[in-house]
């Protein structure tokens, strides 16, 4: 009876071991991505008036973040005919159109993207902080963080060679040039596909 006690935890414990073995080596692949090389994600789709509209309302009711918001608001979304309009980002019938941005927008975006995945990637269905600085102030505690940004040129151009898939949009949507790190002009608005890579103890991880 003791040695089939003992045949038991064995086989237990084995059991055990294998499952965490496995949890441990399975691959994070930060939300809406897919591995672009061995430490970089990319988007698979651009940034849609769904995704600007849910960073604009968190700034919204955020008091905080104010003067992020007044700055960034009213250059957002175009309709068809290129009229600058807030009401077509918010229209319902639009929530999954790709929204040309602007710079600023992007690169806000970005960061507050970045803090809303690593809190997510930390904490779970942990009630997400109502105000940025609260966000940012809690995910200083973390390891692991995910940091989104806009691409270079390198990395769209590799997303094409390897046929990292892009979701497929209607051609006159896709008229705007797609924002990268090179990019100066101010002026216009562009299409976003973030990249990330995700941080642990303050270094890039890779697979």
């Amino acid at each position: 009876m003791a040695n089939a006690d003992k045949i038991y935890k064995f086989i237990l414990s084995g059991i055990l071991c294998a499952f965490f073995l496995c949890a441990c080596s399975k691959k994070y692949t930060p939300p809406n991505t897919k591995n672009l090389t061995y430490d970089r994600f990319i988007d698979i789709s651009y940034i849609e008036n769904i995704h600007a509209v849910e960073f604009l309302q968190y700034l919204e009711s955020d008091s905080s973040s104010k003067e992020i918001y007044k700055n960034i608001q009213l250059k957002t979304a175009q309709n068809t005919q290129g009229e600058s309009k807030i009401s077509y980002l918010y229209d319902f019938n639009n929530r999954f159109v790709p929204t040309p941005l602007s710079i600023n927008f992007a690169h806000q975006y970005c960061k507050w993207r970045s803090e809303v995945v690593t809190f997510k990637k930390n904490f779970g269905h942990k009630k997400l902080p109502s105000t940025l600085k609260e966000l940012i102030e809690v995910n200083k505690s973390v390891k692991t963080v995910i940091k989104y940004a806009i691409p270079t040129k390198l990395a769209l151009h590799i997303a094409n060679e390897t046929n990292v898939s892009l979701k497929r949009y209607n051609k006159q949507v896709t008229k705007f040039k797609v924002l990268t790190q090179e990019t100066t002009d101010s002026t216009q608005l562009y299409l976003l596909r973030c990249t990330a890579v995700m941080m642990v103890n303050g270094k890039v991880f890779t697979y």
